[in-house]
């Protein structure tokens, strides 16, 4: 459903600086935009990207706007429509942000205020938000905290604290949830169960040898973005290597690039299943594409492999090649040999984060500062480390030439 169209507020405005004395107030208008503030006053024209915000505040009746570098606008006198004004500015802001910090996928289920507490003791007022794969909180001010639903393993309403508790490697506490508190729990519960039942879909579709207790154990590790080492499948399900093999079609040149990965990482290979994806590594949108099908109806699968560089044990580096997209790079990362099982590990969870894009991976830092995934770079922490360990991409020209370059990197 389309939102209706919000009129200009009538408001008094002034730049408010570190360094300098406040301005003036100057009476004037203020225009909420998807992309900006628009503050329209006689001699002063201002535009707020909300990208440039760093917190939105609203304290005694005044609108205040943190930007980057320390200044602020204070928008004030706006009324009866002060509430309206507040409300509309942290939606268009979280939106905004949302999009810059590769935190929105396609549909936003629902949304509700609330205050979380975490384990290490911070806690905040924050809007939450429950998209197809992922929550994600945003407070007022820094980072949104994003999980997702692969790492919940249990919701449930703590009856003494009338709040939601939220298992994630953590224990996320969601309260003052007012009379939504009640229903929370089964919202929250009904994403996590839908994306495992994607996930176990997409792998029993692939493998239908495989046992549904198989698929629901398999399953658990891919919804939370983990690969499987082929080298266990064997014990965990025989058949599953084979069909993933065959799935991807000799038309794509899957298999013969995946028996090469088998080769060179000496047995270190790893493979990982998600539910559809054109946004796996290969989409450069801001916002994540909707889940595809396939000509039958069912969710498409992306299939992805990792596989560990270096002599023997010493690992030095890991190729990531999405298997299920033709013509596309692979991606070379540095690994400590120290170690290695800690980076693999993390270097899953940082592809997982910004939702497997590629572009803001490889982008130059020459480049940067002027693109859309600026924001991303400068403060999404598990960018930084992927671009920190990038070591080069492999363009797909040959598989023998491919293997060569892997290779060269990998020693």
């Amino acid at each position: 459903m389309a939102r209706t169209e919000i009129s200009p507020f009538p408001v008094a405005a002034r730049l408010v600086s570190a360094q300098d004395p406040p301005e003036a107030l100057a009476q004037g208008w203020l225009e909420l935009r998807p992309e900006a503030a628009l503050v329209a006053c006689v001699g002063a024209p201002l535009t707020v990207l909300w990208r440039e915000v760093e917190a939105v505040r609203a304290e005694d009746y005044v609108l205040r706007f943190e930007l980057t570098g320390g200044c602020a606008v204070e928008l004030s006198r706006l009324g009866g429509r002060f509430d309206e004004a507040v409300a509309e500015s942290l939606r268009l802001w979280r939106d905004e942000i949302a999009a810059a910090l590769l935190i929105a996928e396609p549909t936003l289920h629902d949304a509700f205020d609330c205050r979380y507490a975490r384990t290490d003791g911070r806690e905040a007022a924050a809007e939450a938000r429950l998209y197809d794969t992922r929550l994600a909180l945003f407070p007022p001010d820094g980072l949104p905290i994003v999980v997702e639903y692969g790492d919940i393993t249990g919701v449930m309403l703590d009856e003494e604290s009338y709040a939601v508790a939220v298992d994630c490697g953590e224990r996320l506490v969601l309260g003052r949830l007012g009379r939504r508190t009640g229903e929370i729990p089964a919202l929250l519960n009904g994403r996590v169960g839908a994306l495992h039942g994607a996930v176990q879909a997409t792998v029993a579709r692939i493998a239908p040898s495989v046992g549904a207790l198989r698929v629901r154990e398999l399953s658990r590790a891919f919804a939370a973005g983990e690969s499987l080492p082929k080298a266990a499948m064997p014990d965990l399900a025989p058949a599953l290597y084979a069909a993933l093999n065959a799935s991807l079609g000799e038309e794509s040149n899957g298999p013969a690039y995946l028996e090469a990965l088998r080769e060179v990482s000496g047995g270190g290979l790893r493979l990982g299943v998600r539910p559809s994806s054109e946004q796996a590594f290969v989409s450069d949108k801001a916002v994540a594409t909707e889940l595809t099908a396939d000509e039958e109806g069912q969710a498409a699968a992306t299939i992805w492999a990792l596989a560990p560089l270096g002599e023997g044990d010493h690992v030095t580096a890991a190729a990531f090649e999405v298997l299920t997209e033709a013509d596309r790079a692979t991606y070379v990362f540095r690994i400590s040999p120290e170690a290695a099982d800690e980076d693999l590990r993390h270097m899953e969870r940082a592809l997982l984060r910004i939702q497997y894009r590629r572009e803001p991976v490889a982008l130059k830092d020459s480049e940067a500062a002027g693109s859309q995934y600026a924001l991303a770079i400068s403060r999404i922490p598990e960018l930084q480390w992927l671009r920190e360990r990038l070591i080069g991409r492999v363009a797909h020209t040959s598989v023998e030439a491919w293997t060569k370059k892997l290779r060269e990197l990998g020693g």
